[in-house]
């Protein structure tokens, strides 16, 4: 399975990971980029052979996919933008639904926010140009940052760390080390909380942490 991360910040992932819901509303484009004057829904995807849609035309002379063609589909979850192209297998224009052949990889981009997690994650912190590591709670955990909790202070505000965890990948425990900029501090009951944002996250780094938090989110958490 491919994974990367393009310069345009779109991350590539199979159409599985998407966890598409029945009923997400899909737009098609033709070859020339040109939008066509029906949406279609998504309905089922067949890992590796093809995704069932729905027509959203009144009636057969409405529908403008042809059987063998490519199209360009996207999509929106609530969460994030997505895209991918794929041709037609089959077209039933009686039931009003096409069967698409199900692509290799799909580009997933964030729009105005990072899905995120809510855990509790033992991690370590340490501060740049130092040794010695402290331990913390991971609270929260995006792509782009994360919350953190501790019993003392983990620096200042502009403060760079490396925050060091683990996350599962594939049913493995796989160690992260991720640069960070310390972006708030404030107190609670619980302890300090630090909020930092990742910086030069490795494109290998973001696959591991695109699929932690994917798996662990539930849907509408969004920071």
């Amino acid at each position: 399975m491919n994974h990367e991360t393009n310069s345009a910040g779109h991350v590539e992932v199979s159409i599985q990971e998407l966890r598409l819901r029945p009923g997400t509303e899909l737009k098609i484009l033709d070859s020339k980029g040109r939008m066509l004057g029906h949406k279609a829904q998504f309905v089922a995807v067949f890992a590796g052979k093809s995704i069932l849609t729905s027509l959203l035309v009144n009636n057969t002379k409405m529908i403008e996919i042809r059987a063998g063609d490519s199209y360009l589909i996207k999509g929106f979850t609530g969460k994030y933008d997505f895209s991918f192209t794929s041709s037609v297998l089959q077209l039933d224009s009686a039931q009003f639904n096409a069967r698409f052949s199900c692509p290799d990889t799909v580009a997933v981009k964030f729009v105005r926010s990072h899905l995120r997690a809510d855990l509790e994650l033992t991690a370590t912190v340490t501060a740049k140009g130092m040794s010695n590591p402290t331990a913390i709670i991971v609270k929260d955990l995006s792509i782009g940052g994360a919350g953190l909790v501790s019993s003392e202070a983990l620096g200042n505000i502009g403060d760079r760390i490396n925050l060091s965890l683990q996350v599962e990948f594939e049913k493995k425990n796989v160690d992260l080390t991720l640069a960070a900029i310390i972006k708030h501090i404030s107190e609670s009951f619980s302890g300090i909380r630090t909020g930092v944002e990742f910086e030069s996250t490795s494109q290998n780094d973001k696959l591991m942490l695109y699929y932690c938090v994917n798996t662990l989110s539930e849907p509408g958490d969004i920071s």
